[in-house]
């Protein structure tokens, strides 16, 4: 069995602290980059797969759509039900839909300067 981040943050439950949630969806979002090869540099790094879903897709439904799963999951009554992990992910998608669209409008935003100076 391999041993990630996330099994080493949660082995201790016992409270459920800010830093502690913080480090939690941190280690999801490495561990997961990393395994799945979307990202050879971190949660902070490029996110492949995000950006290709997003090219694919026209923006981020995608990633909201993962939140309403995630959320619908855990409120339901079935096997997964109140499982804390699935919150966690709600906040790894709502890192990833942040961080990207930060990324778009700071890109817009140099895009439209790069125009405004053309035209001066």
């Amino acid at each position: 069995m391999r041993s990630t981040k996330a099994d080493a943050v949660s082995d201790n439950l016992d409270e459920p602290t800010f830093d502690r949630f913080a480090k939690e969806v941190e280690a999801l979002l490495e561990d997961s980059a990393r395994a799945k090869n979307y990202s050879a540099r971190g949660v902070n790094g490029p996110n492949l797969l995000y950006q290709s879903i997003q090219e694919m897709t026209g923006g981020h439904a995608h990633g909201c759509g993962e939140i309403i799963y995630k959320v619908r999951r855990f409120l339901s009554s079935g096997a997964r039900g109140g499982n804390v992990e699935d919150i966690l992910k709600v906040a790894a998608w709502s890192f990833l839909i942040y961080r990207h669209a930060v990324l778009d409008r700071l890109a817009e935003e140099k895009e439209a300067r790069s125009i405004l100076q053309i035209d001066v």
